[in-house]
């Protein structure tokens, strides 16, 4: 087993020289400086910590992909963000709740004056209304499904 001092020299030689690197590029200099190692006397455990940090971080972006790969397949979680965007001004888009504009039905009983099976066609085609404060919506299809998976779960 090398020193460490030599394993200091070794990671940080320029890696021209050819020799082997006993330590990842991330490790390099860390805990294996001897002024670091003479200031601090628990510098293994510093070791220790870095290391099981920067591995809790991968973890975490790891959990963090697969997350958002979940919600990005999940087209009721995609609806239910859609009509947050540009619904929820004005209509209760959740199983509970009174419309911010009164005269908004709320999305839970959609389901009683729509098919929802037809829905998506009508947003693709673009949904409006003879109400005046009711902005003209269309949105393209995967997007017009979303919305009517979410407002399925919601229906009363």
């Amino acid at each position: 087993m090398l020193s460490v001092k030599a394993q200091f020299e070794i990671a940080n030689e320029p890696p021209d020289e050819g020799r082997l690197h006993l330590f990842p590029f991330f490790l390099k200099g860390m805990c294996l400086d001897p002024g670091v190692r003479a200031s601090n006397p628990f510098w293994h455990t510093t070791f220790a910590k870095v290391v099981a940090m920067k591995l809790a971080l991968w973890v975490l972006a790891v959990l963090a992909v697969g997350a958002c790969a979940a919600q990005a397949q999940d087209p009721a979680s995609r609806g239910r963000a859609l009509v947050r965007e540009f619904c929820s001004p004005c209509h209760a888009i959740g199983k509970s709740g009174n419309s911010p504009h009164k005269s908004a039905p709320p999305f839970r009983t959609l389901g009683r004056s729509f098919d929802l099976d037809q829905f998506p066609q009508r947003l693709e085609r673009g949904i409006s209304s003879g109400h005046p404060d009711m902005p003209e919506f269309k949105f393209n299809s995967d997007d017009a499904r979303a919305v009517r998976d979410y407002l399925r779960t919601i229906q009363q």
